[in-house]
């Protein structure tokens, strides 16, 4: 199997941004290096970066748009048909992605890019996530041999497990981080070989969701890294019960948080291929909360994976993941039809993408319209009113970024 090491830097935290360039090294089995995808894109007219993170890599706004790069829809085109291809080249079929810290950043940013653009990000269910700061974190939790040690200049004495100082505990850095994708990626490679020979932790097949074979009702002990260096403990533990759980979710109580509050907010939710979560077998632990089960039931009664979220209600481009796989379909069909389809068919989809009872993919497609629309916008009078709109919606107040909102209650 093949494996695709990327990395992206961006216009800012939120997905709602823009990648402004990305690498993809794809490796074989024994670390060679197979092929490579590296570029930056043009950031786009509904676009306005933050400073802090055009600070963090390095980016001269400028010269970055004066060197003329591909436009977001051109360079997703390019990731998809290079991803494609690197599994249709792989022996199995299938290829890992595997990033830093990237299950919390870069896939979502990734995913939403590719929808957005017309594009299907979850290849056929051919591609498996991994993500290397997860087995860095196993390490450091029940390795003696794993270092421990703070950011430099850190006030605290908190363990730091970010690339650079990872990195830089192994000597495979000197300096600072550089912050470019493709450094980033060369470095994120060179640090998963280490571990790999070091420590005999292969990223590409070690667990991190350590509770497989659990059943519904089990109690045992959550392992959780001690990020406190004062402490010699490399772990701390609590009692959870497995809740509820499907092929793909799972939810687990926390004993101790359900004792102080039992109600929803006790449990926790995990994705059980993709989510860091060590937890162990306790004899002792399961005899000491066994009472405590009818009471987790009958409070937590009606809860379960398929509801455990309400819908959200911010940007769609901040929760693109709220977007159904029939609305995907229909936006790439419309974004970016296939040759062999009819001008019947594709008005037919666009008709259908109007009548959406849904107003997230009809909100992508006039996006990507305003993104993509060729000349002057001022020159198109309904075109620059809806795009006047937009800048008054992203930038002047109304944009919500938090997944929900609660409903004020009245006093």
């Amino acid at each position: 199997m093949y494996s695709i090491f990327f990395d992206l830097e961006t216009t800012e935290k939120d997905f709602v941004g823009q990648i402004i360039n990305y690498c993809f090294i794809t490796v074989n089995e024994k670390w060679e290096q197979v092929s490579s995808l590296v570029g930056d894109i043009k950031i786009s007219r509904l676009q306005l970066p933050q400073a802090g993170a055009i600070l963090a890599n390095r980016t001269n706004v400028l010269k970055h748009q004066t060197s003329n790069p591909p436009s977001e829809y051109e360079a997703m085109m390019k990731i998809c048909e290079y991803i494609n291809q690197v599994i249709i080249d792989s022996p199995d079929k299938k290829a890992y992605l595997i990033g830093y810290n990237s299950t919390r950043f870069d896939i979502p940013y990734l995913r939403t890019s590719l929808i957005r653009n017309g594009f299907n990000p979850y290849f056929g269910g051919h591609l498996v996530y991994k993500d290397l700061l997860h087995l860095v974190r196993k390490l450091a939790c029940f390795c003696d041999k794993f270092p421990r040690t703070c950011a430099e200049n850190g006030d605290q004495k908190l363990l730091s497990l970010t690339l650079e100082t990872t990195s830089k505990n192994f000597g495979l850095l000197e300096g600072v981080q550089k912050h470019h994708s493709f450094a980033d990626v060369e470095l994120t490679i060179e640090l998963a070989k280490y571990l790999c020979e070091k420590f005999n932790a292969d990223v590409r097949k070690e667990e991190i969701y350590l509770a497989k074979d659990w059943e519904k009702g089990d109690i045992g002990l959550e392992l959780n890294l001690n990020y406190n260096l004062e402490e010699n403990n490399r772990f701390t533990t609590c009692p959870v019960y497995l809740f509820d759980f499907d092929y793909r979710y799972a939810l687990w109580v926390n004993i101790e948080k359900f004792n102080e509050k039992p109600d929803k907010s006790s449990i926790m939710w995990f994705n059980k291929s993709q989510s860091i979560f060590f937890v162990q077998r306790s004899d002792e632990t399961k005899e000491k909360y066994k009472d405590l089960q009818d009471k987790i039931i009958t409070e937590l009664k009606g809860i379960n994976v398929s509801n455990f979220f309400a819908k959200s209600t911010c940007d769609i481009e901040q929760d693109i993941y709220r977007l159904d796989m029939r609305d995907i379909d229909l936006l790439h069909k419309v974004i970016s039809p296939s040759s062999d389809v009819s001008v019947s068919e594709y008005e037919r989809c666009k008709q259908d993408l109007r009548n959406s009872n849904s107003s997230d993919p009809k909100s992508l497609y006039t996006r990507f319209k305003l993104a993509n629309f060729v000349g002057k916008l001022q020159d198109n009078k309904n075109g620059w009113k809806v795009f006047k709109d937009y800048v008054h919606y992203r930038y002047g107040g109304e944009l919500q970024l938090r997944k929900i909102i609660e409903d004020e209650k009245a006093e």
